[in-house]
């Protein structure tokens, strides 16, 4: 193996794990400083009253400001008017300078995290499109359909570097490859826009499994 080639592999191989690394760590850190932020926040804001309350200090107010604040969160979510208010915090975060570019990648990510824990979305398939001879990567999202007596599968396509904005396809079941790819490495890809990508896709009949399955 000459030189150059090995100074290629040794350049991808990096560059592989560094965005690999990078899409671990954004939500991470982005977690941390939001919790670590939080604490102080409320640590600052109940330390100096809690006494004068109680007669003592209690530890640990912090991380119960933080829980509490969580918890309101969650309950934000569930009904109509807490997700149109979260709605319209999104679209203000997104549009804001600098800051939007972090939030939307942030959320891109936690977005493909959740998606890929989703049980819809356990069985990644190879399939021929946007035209024959082009590959594409998606997800069997349900079992085979009759239509107009043919048996079809739904198949849906994640959007790079967003597979939040994807869209469903049928697809005739004889035309789609199960495959031995994870959901995460998938979604992972999907994120990078293909710079962390498996060093092989091969067919889940390979492990054991019919390729041609219905999901689970």
């Amino acid at each position: 193996m000459s030189t150059g080639s090995v100074a290629s592999s040794a350049y991808h191989f990096i560059r592989k794990h560094l965005v690999a690394g990078i899409l671990v760590a954004i939500p991470l850190g982005i977690t941390y400083f939001v919790v670590k932020t939080l604490f102080l926040f409320f640590d600052g804001i109940l330390k100096p009253v809690v006494p004068d309350i109680f007669g003592r200090s209690i530890p640990g107010l912090g991380i119960a400001g933080v829980i509490v604040v969580v918890f309101l969160l969650g309950l934000l979510t569930t009904n109509v008017l807490g997700r149109k208010l979260l709605s319209m915090l999104s679209s203000l975060l997104g549009q804001t300078p600098i800051v939007s570019n972090v939030y939307r990648a942030a959320k891109q990510v936690v977005e493909a995290m959740r998606m890929s824990g989703a049980s819809p979305f356990k069985r990644v398939v190879i399939v021929e499109y946007p035209r024959n001879g082009l590959k594409c990567v998606g997800f069997a999202t349900g079992p085979v359909m009759d239509v107009d007596g043919q048996r079809m599968l739904p198949i849906y396509i994640p959007t790079a570097p967003n597979p939040t904005s994807g869209f469903v396809i049928l697809f005739p079941e004889d035309q789609v490859v199960f495959t031995d790819m994870s959901p995460d490495t998938a979604f992972r890809w999907v994120v990078s826009g293909g710079m962390v990508s498996p060093d092989s896709i091969g067919a889940a009949g390979e492990n054991g499994l019919d390729k041609n399955s219905t999901p689970p």
